[in-house]
């Protein structure tokens, strides 16, 4: 995906390049991010910058306006990592961890693709999270607790 993005965007700048009073709160992004393409939704917009959840990577950076591109139709095709169901709910790793645990994308992969199971919530952990154990339906390679 990010040399599909990175050809896409070389090959015609300014189709995709937005205009600073364009960007708007919760538009779905291409971001130039560390010489690397990402997928994203804005999530604040401050003056020359924007705050980007990072879709398929599951931690937010702030962006200059300049880095930001429109992100093109067929990636919005692309099946979205777990990092979806994140992006709509504002789900984020608890701790100072920016990123999210292999089990707990493999276990979120799952779940969007349709698996069905259970969710238990063994404690609440002030001021809004939860430890949650998960279990699915069908038994598989994956078991989770966290």
């Amino acid at each position: 995906m990010q040399e599909d993005i990175e050809c896409l965007i070389k090959r015609r700048p300014t189709k995709y390049l937005f205009l600073p009073h364009a960007i708007t709160l919760g538009e779905t992004v291409a971001v130039h991010h560390l010489n690397q393409w990402y997928r994203g939704i804005i999530t604040r917009i401050m003056k020359k910058t924007a705050s980007v959840r990072l879709g398929d990577w599951g931690r937010e950076i702030r962006s200059k306006f300049t880095d930001i591109y429109q992100l093109p139709d067929a990636f919005y095709l692309i099946r979205c990592k777990p990092f979806f169901a994140a992006l709509l709910y504002n789900i984020k790793p608890i701790g100072e961890s920016q990123r999210w645990a292999a089990k707990v994308n493999q276990l979120i992969t799952l779940i969007a693709e349709g698996e069905e199971g259970r969710m238990r919530i063994l404690r609440a952990i002030p001021p809004r999270f939860a430890d949650v154990e998960m279990q699915l339906s069908r038994p598989n390679s994956i078991s989770y607790s966290s």
